[in-house]
């Protein structure tokens, strides 16, 4: 039955074998085509690095005839004017000269949020009333407010103020200065909605021609690719400084915004996003979300025109006449510096600036509907193509194959982009066809080199890992015989297991106990141990062999704690199978350290590589009181004294079945951070004082001992049955005194 079951898995194996580098690249194909199509995070800076490094290679073209420049609040704009903010009289002054000049549209990127400081009424209310000249302070008061004066030029220039949405509801919302007219889904729902909103001075706001918002779309990496052209703010729509810029440099009232199922628009009940957005005589191309795509120039001097000169007598306004004037701060104190995919530290109004010169001239990135579908097609042909071909073409034509299809798809790439202003990302489906070839190659010599060493990997089914390694170093060790060695020994049985085979048919019962010794032997064999052997659902195993570990005892303690930690997850899983009423599985360990005889042993027909002794013996010993103990883990004195740092309480000293002197047993309760618990230095100190007067034949006196160290092992969190077990030992002992008492218990079963 063995054998066939062997000659079963063999060729199965080889089966696998054959078959790898076929399964392995689709498998690899099918994974990234799921990432593909749920576009996570990482794929989606993929992607967008991939579209920087387009731009890089052809940004877009500035001509200085584009009528849109950026009034610029530099450092020598401070250092003429004073710092920063300035007076509201001085900005209307700024207003007007650039109205005066024949500005099509003056846009401000920045909010007027709070009161002008400066203006007289307030810092009459700030004089000291000691001291002060009321003279002086009446005719402050009595002079026009600033932002009252700032209102008054607004109301008379094509002014666009800035507004921020905000997280937070704050209770405030824009003006808005235009219509909205919709065909098609409502585009509200879009949108990312916005609970409220930074404004400017209500009366600042009111005499404006045009409110806008200056935020702008972030990347995962801080980098700005896009602006929105509406924001949606307590479901309400409104635009952005761009949309603004452009609609009031025109005259125009009205945003018309179609989406998904207008009229003429094939949307098949799909709510797709927006279609398209209409400003006055300008359509720009946006995507769902009513996006548009940053196509950036980088830096350009020509496109900055400093406030100082503005603000110079003798300014030529012919350099301001019938432009979009957006004004904000290239100075590095003012904060306002931006990464966009052509400049880490460009101006955050150049954003706005250069959407304005895109739409007047109407040049756009795109990523029409069709091409995400496209990328997933040309993958999944690309890639099935290579998965296919790889086995029978071999690695050298494959490689060719593939560079031909990565170079084709970088060319289209190239080609959409510079001819269409399309993004196509021919990146990430070139790395899958490089991964699906570099993985068929692998794998074809992973078969190669399996099949050569089938037969040394059949025999290390039988044998421990280092084992093998051992045998194939030093091929003179395979013979009988074995040599001394100090080992810790662990011995682990299920309690019940009789009751529990009895319930489960053969196929259950396998199952059963593949769930269990799968998870404990990993630990085993995670901590440095061997295993031994199997007895059912008995596991044997050792330490310090064949391999030295001088830390034997404490890896086989920290094994025996983390089977017990996994037992728990194991449980779970057989009462998910079998149901809540299925009985819980609990497993008994014992420890015990000492020299044994290690090696080979068995046959001239099978060896099996084992240990013996009477450490051997006393470990099953003390695994089959656990029970009898009503504790999960029992250890030796000899493991107790090579891991003392662990928390081990001392239960009692036992003369098993078969063994004349008696063995120190301790229970093992945690590792060394349990140790350190305050609580368990008040455990073992009632526990001492127990176990000495009971050994002292002082029952009486054990007994309220006993209850004093069960109260401090409940308070540290030990609950056991073994205090149960003593109370009725000292019952026993009460009633029926021996002659001779030693204070050690003998073991009637094993």
């Amino acid at each position: 039955m063995a054998q066939e079951r062997n000659a079963k898995l063999g060729r199965r194996l080889s089966w696998i074998l054959r078959h790898l580098p076929t399964f392995a690249p689709l498998v690899l194909l099918v994974a990234a085509l799921t990432v593909n199509a749920l576009n996570p995070p990482f794929i989606r800076q993929l992607t967008a690095f991939t579209f920087d490094s387009l731009q890089r290679l052809k940004p877009r073209t500035y001509d200085p005839e584009i009528p849109v420049r950026v009034v610029d609040i530099d450092d020598a704009s401070l250092a003429k004017l004073g710092q920063w903010p300035w007076p509201r009289t001085t900005m209307a002054d700024l207003f007007a000269r650039l109205t005066n000049a024949g500005a099509a549209a003056i846009v401000f990127d920045g909010l007027l949020a709070e009161p002008d400081r400066t203006s007289p009424p307030l810092v009459a209310k700030e004089i000291p009333t000691v001291a002060a000249d009321p003279v002086l302070r009446e005719r402050l008061s009595q002079l026009p407010d600033n932002d009252a004066l700032l209102a008054e030029v607004l109301a008379q220039v094509p002014m666009v103020l800035g507004y921020s949405p905000t997280d937070v509801a704050s209770g405030k919302i824009p003006v808005r200065k235009a219509g909205m007219a919709f065909a098609g889904d409502d585009p509200r729902q879009f949108l990312r909605p916005w609970p409220g909103a930074i404004t400017n001075l209500e009366i600042l706001e009111k005499a404006a021609a045009g409110v806008g918002s200056i935020t702008t779309d972030f990347g995962s990496d801080n980098t700005i690719r896009g602006v929105p052209l509406f924001f949606r703010i307590d479901e309400k729509l409104y635009p952005s400084l761009v949309a603004e810029a452009i609609r009031v440099a025109q005259g125009a009232t009205t945003y018309v915004i179609k989406s998904s199922n207008a009229s003429q628009q094939t949307g098949y009940g799909e709510k797709t996003g927006m279609v398209s957005v209409k400003i006055g005589e300008f359509e720009p191309a946006t995507d769902g979300q009513g996006q548009i795509l940053l196509y950036d120039t980088g830096p350009r001097t020509e496109r900055f025109i400093s406030v100082a000169d503005v603000m110079s007598d003798g300014f030529d306004v012919s350099r301001v006449e019938g432009m979009i004037l957006f004004i904000g701060s290239s100075a590095p104190g003012l904060k306002d510096l931006r990464t966009t995919p052509l400049d880490p530290v460009a101006p955050g109004v150049v954003v706005h600036a250069q959407l304005a010169e895109q739409i007047i001239t109407e040049t756009y990135l795109e990523r029409p509907d069709l091409i995400s579908g496209a990328e997933f097609l040309y993958l999944l042909v690309i890639g099935l193509l290579m998965v296919l071909l790889l086995p029978r073409l071999g690695a050298a034509w494959s490689g060719a194959l593939a560079l031909f299809l990565i170079v084709g798809a970088l060319a289209l790439s190239w080609i959409a982009f510079a001819q269409f202003g399309w993004l196509v990302d021919a990146v990430y489906p070139s790395g899958v066809l490089l991964l699906l070839f570099v993985s068929g190659t692998l794998f074809s010599y992973i078969r190669s080199e399996a099949e050569r060493r089938q037969v040394r990997n059949a025999f290390s089914l039988y044998l421990a890992p280092e084992l093998v390694k051992e045998v194939a170093a030093n091929p003179d060790r395979l013979r009988l015989g074995g040599e001394q060695r100090e080992v810790t020994v662990m011995f682990t049985d299920i309690r019940g297991f009789t009751t529990i085979s009895e319930a489960l048919k053969p196929d259950e019962l396998t199952r059963f106990l593949n769930g269990f010794l799968t998870p404990m032997t990993d630990i085993i064999l995670s901590r440095r141990g061997t295993i031994d052997k199997y007895m059912g659902d008995a596991i044997m195993a050792f330490w310090n062999a064949p391999l030295d570990d001088p830390d034997h005892a404490a890896n086989a303690c920290r094994a025996g704690l983390d089977m017990r930690a996994r037992l728990a997850e194991v449980n779970a899983a057989w009462r998910a199978e079998r149901g809540d009423g299925s009985p819980l599985i609990q497993i008994g360990i014992g420890f015990n350290t000492g020299p044994a005889s290690v090696g080979n042993f068995g046959s001239d027909q099978r060896l099996a590589y084992s240990v013996i002794g009477d450490t051997v013996n006393l470990s099953s010993r003390l695994e089959g009181q656990t029970k009898a103990y009503g504790v999960e883990t029992l250890i030796s004195e000899e493991t107790q004294k090579r891991a003392p740092d662990f928390a081990l309480v001392e239960l009692d000293l036992l003369r098993v079945k078969g063994k004349r002197e008696p063995a120190r047993i301790f229970a093992l309760i945690g590792d060394q951070d349990r140790r350190r618990d305050t609580g368990f230095a008040a455990l073992t100190d009632a526990q001492s004082r127990f176990l000495a007067a009971y050994r002292e034949g002082r029952f009486d006196i054990a007994g309220q001992l006993l209850d004093e160290a069960e109260a401090a092992a409940g308070a540290f969190g030990w609950q056991q049955h073994y205090y149960e077990v003593m109370r009725s030992r000292l019952a026993r002992l009460q009633t029926e005194p021996p002659e001779h008492w030693d204070g050690v218990y003998e073991a009637t079963e094993k």
